[in-house]
């Protein structure tokens, strides 16, 4: 297996977990901040994808929406508990356990977006085939991942994904969505204002990104001349962690919102934002009343 190690220093750095067994070893200095954790910063950022996901699903049961969606927010918890062994161990199995999970939560997005169908509606041969050929990608992808472990192909998968689930929104909000009325011009603005902060910001994870792994000599030598604390704001990996995570819950909402406006009515649901930055999908008080339940929306968020 090929390894690509950022900071050619940690070649020779040990602890609890050995050297690094993974594939892809990052520009954070391994065992620095403890024995038993390889990458403390990049470990520690690794909650907020969890975080995140958690706080997405909390409102999406709050609220009573689709199963599926509830499914998508735990697929990202997988992708942050993943990413957190797999820092702090920088072993080949637990970084399996942070890839895989990132492409299993991206087909459950595409599961949402390519199901179109009215909520409650009888199945179909394609509402009951998308997530069997979705689960078939999936195993494939996983087959041919452990045959060849080079993390270009996972990335590039990966982002065909998204390019193709955040192609399919812009398609549904063009063509399936109804515009003809107030509550659904205000689910087209909120989409599209959500999906455009969101796809920003994954941009700018990945320019962190790429600089850090770019640049991993020089931001080294930068972070052993102002010590280990100062440099805790310059582990561009841990940023990306961030800023992926909150780009990524912007997009999935921005979605979810486009998806259950379409499959249902665009009046019984709004984007609420809490806190002035946490958008959350919550059904409006007609959309409590379609469904016969007792709004949420005035309990203590």
């Amino acid at each position: 297996m090929h390894q690509t190690i950022w900071n050619p220093e940690d070649l020779t750095v040990s602890g609890y977990w050995g050297t690094a067994a993974s594939s892809i070893d990052w520009c954070e200095p391994n065992y620095t901040w403890s024995f038993y954790v390889a990458e403390m910063v990049n470990t520690v950022s690794s909650f907020v994808l969890v975080v995140l996901a958690v706080y997405g699903a909390y409102y999406a049961r709050q609220q009573q929406l689709p199963a599926r969606l509830v499914l998508v927010h735990a697929g990202s918890v997988l992708i942050g508990l993943g990413s957190v062994l797999f820092h702090a161990t920088l072993l080949y199995w637990s970084q399996l356990g942070d890839e895989l999970p990132m492409i299993y939560a991206a087909t459950l997005v595409s599961w949402v977006m390519y199901d179109t169908s009215r909520l409650n509606s009888p199945p179909t041969a394609f509402t009951i085939g998308l997530p069997i050929f979705l689960l078939g990608f999936a195993a494939t992808f996983t087959w041919a991942y452990l045959v060849y472990p080079n993390p270009v192909f996972h990335q590039a998968t990966f982002a065909a994904i998204n390019l193709a689930n955040t192609g399919r929104g812009v398609w549904m909000l063009k063509h399936k969505l109804d515009r003809s009325t107030p509550a659904g011009v205000k689910v087209a603005q909120d989409f599209k204002s959500s999906e455009e902060w969101g796809t920003f910001t994954v941009l700018f994870a990945f320019f962190i990104w790429n600089c850090d792994n770019l640049f991993c000599g020089y931001l080294t030598k930068f972070k052993q001349a102002i010590g280990p604390t100062w440099a805790i704001g310059f582990e561009g990996h841990a940023w990306w962690h961030v800023f992926i995570g909150y780009g990524f819950y912007l997009i999935i909402q921005g979605l979810t919102l486009l998806n259950l406006a379409i499959r249902d009515e665009a009046k019984h649901y709004e984007l609420v934002y809490n806190y002035g930055f946490m958008p959350i999908v919550k059904r409006t008080e007609v959309g409590w009343k379609a469904v016969g339940g007792k709004s949420a929306n005035k309990k203590k968020q």
